[in-house]
C-alpha cells in the first residue's frame, strides 16, 4: 500500500506566495532534494548539454511564416498572434520549441508554458508558468510574489500582468507561447482573450497551440483577438514521407532500410508515431547502427510500434513507477513518486526511471520528470486498473496535504477517488472551493457541488454546504442550478430558521435575474414561518422591501421599506439598513422622484457601504455632472487602493454615459468598448446596457447596420422570453431612423412598454436615465397618426417633470413632448429654452430641429431655415453625422437653401485633426514613452480606457504600434515647427 509519510525534504515558502498561487510553488520556495535525486538530475543535465538537438523536419513553411511575423513585429512594434492547431502527436510542441529558440536568437524575450489536463483546476497556471520560464523570466520572483494579494481579483490581476508585460515590451520584443491551450483553465483563457488586445500596440507575439475544436478555448481566444492584431493560423498537416525518412536518418545516424521505410508509412505522417516506431526499434536492436534499425529482418512480429506494446515490454517494476507518475500528472518529482511507492527506496526509483528514460518514455524538465508526450501518459494511465488508480489518487492527495500544499492542489485527486460520506474529502473539496471562489468561481462551483454530492441527503452538513453552494453557483452565473439546488434542499425537514435562510438566498438570486414577483412570493412565504430569529427576519424584511420596489404597488413597497429601515436602525443591523435604503432609493426612482432617491443614496453611503453606482447614475438624471464626475474619480481611486474590482464595470459605464450626455460621442464609444471587453462568462448588466447605448451612438452617426447589430431585433412573437423594455425602445429607434415611425409606435404598444409607469423612470432599465425616448416616440406617434398615443406619452413625461420641479431639462423635455403631441410651437419654444440650461448638446440640437420642422409646417421658411441650419451645425460639431445628414435631406426636400455655409469645421476621418482632445492627450503621453498605467494616472482614467483610446488613435493616424505613433508625432512636430 502507498505510504503517506512526508518525504525527507523541507518546504519553505514566500509568505505572499502561500496566500494564493500554490500551483507555481516551485518558483517561490526552496525544496531540498535527496542526495540520490541531486546526483540523478546532475547526470541528466550533463547529458542534455552534450546531446545534439534534433532538427525540425517538414515544417519549413510554418517556420518561415512565423519568423517573418516575428521580424515584422520587431520592425513595426505591433503585437501579433499565432494559432497552431493539429491532432495529438502532429508536432505542435516541437514547432513551439523551435520558434522559441529562433525568437530568442532574434532578440526576443521568451516565455514558454504548457496547460496540462490534470491541472485545469489551477487558475492561470500555464500563463504564469510561461512568464516564469527560463533563467531570465518575464515575471521575476518578486513580481510574482506581488501578484498574490491580487489573486482574488481577476481584473486587477490581468491588469497588473498587462503592465508588467508592457514595460518589458517597451524595451525588447516578447514571445509568449502556451502549449495545449485546449486544457487551459478559464482564468488563463480570460487573460489570453484580454492581454493581446490590451498590448496590441507593443511588440508582443502570442503563440498558442491546441487540438482542433471549433468550440474550444483557442478558437474562443482567436475570435476575440483577430480584429485587433495580425493573426496567423496554422493547421499542421501530416508530414510527407520524405520528411519522415529524414527524421529516421536523424535519429538512426544512417539511412533507414526498405523495411523500416515501409513500416514508417503506417505512421501516416504523424511525427510522434514515427519517432516512437524508430525509437522502439532502437531499443529492440540495442544500438543505433544495428541492422534491425536500418532495415534488417530481426524486427519482432508483434506490433512493436504500438505504444502499449512498447510499454508492456518494460519490466513490471518500471511500469509500476510509470503508473504512479501518470497519476501524479504529466510532470512529477522523484521524491513524490518514491513517497507513493511502498518498499522502494529513492535510489531504486531512480534506477527504474532511468530504464523508462532509455526507452524514451520519460524525460526531464529542470528538477521534474516528464512524460515525453501526453499520449504516453494517457496510455499509461488508461492501463492502471480502476481500483489501483483510485488508491493512488487518494494517496497523492494525502501526500500533497501532509507536505503542506494548498487544498486546491489535492482537489483533482479527490474528485476521482472520494467515496460517499468521505468526510475528509468533503472537507478538502469544500476548502478548495472557498479558496477559488473569487478567482475561479466556475471551478469553485464544480468543487462545492462535488463535495455536496458525497454527503447523504439526511446529513446535517448538507445544509451548510448547500447554502454555500447556492452562493458560489450564483457567482459563477449558474443561477438555474443554484435555484434547483435550493429547492432540493427545501424538501428536507429543516427548521423554520434554516428554511427561511435558504429562501433568502434564493430570493437574492431572483433579484439578480430580474424576477421581483417570484422573489416577493418566496420572501412572503419565509416571513410567515414561526420562530425566526430577529436577525433573519430583519434580513428577509429588507429583501422583501427591495423586491416590492420593482413591483407596481409603491404604497405597500414604501410601507415595508420604512418598517424594515426602522427595525434595522433600532438593532444596529447595518446590512439590513443598507438593503432598506436601497429599496427606498429604487422606489423614489420608480416614481420619478430623483431628489428623494439622491437623499436615500446619501444615507446609504453613511452605513459604511461602498459607493453605489446607482447614485452616480441618479446624479446624471438631473444633470449633476460635476458631482457625478467627482464620485467616479473617488470610486476609481478607492478601487485602485483596495484592489477591489467588482465596481469597475459600473464605473466605466457611468463615465461613458457621462461622456455621451455631454455629446462626446468618440469618448463615450471608447468607454463602452472598454467595458464590453471586460469580464469572462455571461455578460453582466452593464455590458448589456453598454451595447444598447452604443447602438444609439451608431444611429447618431448614421451607422444603421451597426445599430441593428448591437441592439438586436425584437420579435413580434408573443411566445418565449419577452424582450427587455430598453431593447424594445432601442429597436423602435432603429425603425424611426429607417423612416418607419408607424411601425416603431406599434412595436412599443405591442410590447406594452407604456403600460408600466416605471419603465421610463428607472435607470437600470433605461440606462441613460432621462426618458428622452418619450420625446422621440411622441414625435413618431404624432407623425404617423397615433395622436392618442402621443398625448399619452406627453402626459407621462409631464408627470415626471412635476415630480422633479428643479430640473430645467426634464421640464423642457415635457414641454417639447406636449408641443409635439399638440403641434404647439409656443410649447416647443419653451421646451428649447429649458433644454438649453443643460449640457445636453444632442438634445438641444434635436430641439432646434423639431422647432424648425414645426415652423416649416406653418410656412415660416425664413426662421425654419435658420433653426435647421443651427441644428445641422450642432449635430456636425458633435460628430452626429447621421443626424446632420437627416437635417440636410429634410431641408433639401422642403426646397430650403442654406443661407450660410456651416461654421463648423468637419473633423477629418484620419490624421492628427481627427483626434479628439482626449485622444490627442493620450497620444502625446504614449508618444513620450508613457505606459498605459502611467498615462492613466496622468489623465485620471483607467488603463483599460487608455487601451481603448489607443486603438482609436492608431486607426485615425493609420499606425499600428507605439513605435509608429512616436515616429508620427515626431514628424507632425517637425512639419509644424
Amino acid at each position: 500500500m502507498p505510504r503517506h509519510r512526508q518525504p525527507p525534504r523541507t518546504r519553505q515558502r514566500v509568505d505572499r506566495c502561500r496566500a494564493g498561487m500554490w500551483w507555481l510553488q516551485r518558483d517561490c520556495r526552496r525544496r531540498e532534494r535527496t542526495p540520490a535525486s541531486r546526483r540523478f538530475h546532475g547526470r541528466r543535465r550533463r547529458r542534455k548539454a552534450a546531446a545534439v538537438k534534433p532538427v525540425l523536419r517538414g515544417r519549413g513553411d510554418e517556420m518561415s511564416r512565423v519568423l517573418s511575423l516575428l521580424r515584422r513585429v520587431e520592425q513595426t512594434g505591433q503585437g501579433a498572434a499565432v494559432f497552431v492547431r493539429g491532432e495529438p502527436g502532429i508536432g505542435k510542441t516541437a514547432l513551439l520549441d523551435a520558434v522559441s529558440e529562433q525568437a530568442s536568437r532574434l532578440g526576443f524575450r521568451v516565455g514558454l508554458g504548457k496547460a496540462e489536463e490534470q491541472n485545469q483546476i489551477a487558475p492561470m497556471a500555464p500563463l504564469l508558468a510561461a512568464l516564469r520560464f527560463g533563467s531570465r523570466p518575464l515575471l521575476s520572483a518578486e513580481a510574482f510574489a506581488d501578484l498574490a494579494p491580487l489573486y482574488r481579483q481577476q481584473l486587477w490581476l490581468v491588469d497588473r500582468l498587462a503592465s508588467v508585460l508592457e514595460e518589458h515590451a517597451m524595451r525588447s520584443p516578447l514571445l509568449i507561447a502556451v502549449d495545449d491551450v485546449q486544457w487551459a483553465d478559464r482564468l488563463t483563457v480570460f487573460a489570453l482573450r484580454t492581454l493581446p488586445v490590451r498590448l496590441a500596440d507593443v511588440p508582443v507575439v502570442w503563440m498558442l497551440s491546441s487540438r482542433p475544436d471549433p468550440a474550444g478555448m483557442a478558437d474562443e481566444v482567436h475570435a476575440v483577438v483577430r480584429t485587433d492584431i495580425p493573426v496567423e493560423v496554422m493547421d499542421l498537416q501530416p508530414l510527407a514521407s520524405s520528411d519522415v525518412e529524414l527524421i529516421a536518418r536523424d535519429r538512426l545516424g544512417a539511412p533507414p532500410g526498405e523495411r523500416l521505410v515501409r513500416l514508417l508509412q503506417g505512421a501516416n505522417g504523424v511525427p510522434y508515431l514515427a519517432v516512437e516506431l524508430i525509437d522502439a526499434m532502437l531499443v529492440e536492436a540495442g544500438r543505433a547502427d544495428d541492422d534491425a534499425a536500418t532495415g534488417g529482418e530481426e524486427l519482432p512480429g508483434p506490433f512493436v510500434t504500438g505504444l502499449r506494446g512498447r510499454l508492456h515490454r518494460l519490466p513490471e517494476e518500471v511500469r509500476r513507477v510509470l503508473a504512479v507518475g501518470a497519476v501524479l500528472g504529466r510532470s512529477f518529482r522523484i521524491d513524490d513518486a518514491a513517497a507513493l511507492l511502498d518498499g522502494i527506496s529513492t535510489e531504486d526509483v531512480i534506477r527504474l526511471l532511468e530504464q523508462a528514460m532509455r526507452a524514451d518514455v520519460l524525460g526531464t524538465d529542470r528538477d521534474r520528470i516528464v512524460f515525453r508526450h501526453d499520449l504516453v501518459r494517457q496510455a499509461v494511465y488508461a492501463d492502471v486498473p480502476h481500483p489501483m488508480r483510485t488508491i493512488l489518487h487518494r494517496a497523492a492527495a494525502e501526500l500533497l496535504l501532509t507536505t503542506g500544499d494548498d487544498p486546491v492542489a489535492a482537489a483533482p485527486h479527490l474528485l476521482v477517488s472520494a467515496v460517499k460520506n468521505d468526510r475528509r474529502a468533503i472537507d478538502i473539496l469544500h476548502r478548495a472551493a472557498k479558496a477559488l471562489r473569487t478567482l475561479a468561481p466556475v471551478t469553485a462551483s464544480d468543487l462545492i457541488v462535488a463535495a455536496l454530492a458525497l454527503l447523504p441527503r439526511w446529513d446535517n452538513l448538507s445544509l451548510r454546504l448547500g447554502e454555500e453552494a447556492i452562493g458560489i453557483l450564483g457567482e459563477a452565473h449558474r443561477t438555474r442550478e443554484a435555484m434547483a439546488l435550493g429547492d432540493d434542499l427545501l424538501e428536507n425537514n429543516f427548521s423554520n430558521e434554516d428554511t427561511a435562510r435558504i429562501q433568502g438566498r434564493l430570493a437574492w438570486l431572483l433579484w439578480g435575474l430580474g424576477r421581483p414577483d417570484e422573489m416577493s412570493a418566496r420572501l412572503e412565504s419565509a416571513l410567515a414561518l414561526n420562530g425566526l430569529s430577529a436577525g433573519t427576519r430583519r434580513h428577509l424584511l429588507s429583501l422583501h422591501a427591495l423586491a416590492l420596489s420593482r413591483g407596481t404597488d409603491m404604497i405597500r413597497a414604501e410601507q415595508v421599506s420604512t418598517r424594515a429601515l426602522e427595525e434595522a436602525g433600532r438593532s444596529g443591523d447595518r446590512s439590513a439598513e443598507a438593503l432598506a435604503l436601497r429599496a427606498l432609493a429604487d422606489i423614489a426612482l420608480t416614481e420619478g422622484r430623483v431628489s428623494t432617491a439622491l437623499e436615500q443614496f446619501s444615507l446609504l453611503r453613511s452605513t459604511g457601504r461602498s459607493l453605489d453606482v446607482g447614485e452616480i447614475m441618479t446624479l446624471l438624471l438631473v444633470d449633476e455632472y460635476d458631482s457625478a464626475s467627482r464620485l467616479i474619480l473617488l470610486s476609481r481611486r478607492s478601487a485602485d487602493d483596495t484592489g477591489i474590482s467588482y465596481q469597475i464595470p459600473g464605473l466605466l459605464f457611468a463615465q461613458a454615459v457621462l461622456d455621451f450626455r455631454n455629446g462626446r460621442l468618440d469618448e463615450a464609444s471608447t468607454g463602452f468598448a472598454a467595458l464590453t471587453a471586460l469580464g469572462d462568462g455571461p455578460p453582466h448588466a452593464f455590458q448589456k446596457a453598454a451595447k444598447v447605448v452604443m447602438a444609439r451612438i451608431a444611429l447618431h452617426r448614421g451607422d444603421l447596420q451597426i445599430g441593428r447589430e448591437l441592439c438586436g431585433a425584437v420579435s413580434w412573437d408573443a411566445t418565449g422570453e419577452p424582450p427587455e423594455p430598453r431593447q424594445v425602445i432601442m429597436w423602435g429607434r432603429v425603425l424611426i431612423a429607417e423612416g418607419k415611425p408607424d411601425e416603431a409606435v406599434r412595436l412599443l404598444l405591442h410590447h406594452r412598454v407604456l403600460d408600466d409607469f416605471r419603465i421610463g423612470f428607472r435607470w437600470t432599465e433605461q440606462p441613460i436615465g432621462i426618458p428622452d425616448w418619450i420625446v422621440e416616440f411622441t414625435d413618431a406617434a404624432a407623425a404617423s397618426g397615433h395622436h392618442d398615443v402621443a398625448v399619452r406619452m406627453a402626459r407621462l413625461l409631464r408627470c415626471y417633470a412635476e415630480r422633479n420641479p428643479n430640473s430645467h431639462l426634464i421640464s423642457g423635455l415635457a414641454d417639447q413632448a406636449e408641443g409635439l403631441a399638440t403641434d404647439d410651437v409656443a410649447l416647443l419654444r419653451r421646451g428649447l429654452e429649458g433644454i438649453k440650461h443643460s449640457r445636453r448638446g444632442l438634445l438641444e440640437a434635436g430641439a432646434w430641429e423639431k422647432l424648425g420642422y414645426a415652423l416649416l409646417r406653418r410656412g415660416g421658411k425664413a426662421e425654419a431655415t435658420q433653426l435647421l441650419e443651427t441644428a445641422g451645425d450642432a449635430f456636425q460639431n458633435l460628430g452626429a453625422l447621421g443626424d446632420a445628414r437627416r437635417v440636410q435631406h429634410a431641408m433639401q426636400a422642403a426646397g430650403l437653401r442654406r443661407r450660410r455655409r456651416t461654421s463648423a469645421v468637419e473633423r477629418p476621418l484620419s490624421g492628427w485633426e481627427a483626434l479628439t482632445d482626449t485622444e490627442q492627450r493620450v497620444a502625446r503621453l504614449v508618444g513620450e514613452g508613457h505606459s498605459n498605467r502611467s498615462a492613466a494616472g496622468e489623465l485620471m482614467l483607467s488603463p483599460n480606457t487608455i487601451a481603448a483610446h489607443l486603438r482609436t488613435i492608431f486607426r485615425k493616424l493609420e499606425v499600428n504600434s507605439r513605435v509608429q505613433l512616436a515616429n508620427k508625432l515626431r514628424d507632425e512636430k517637425r512639419s509644424a515647427g
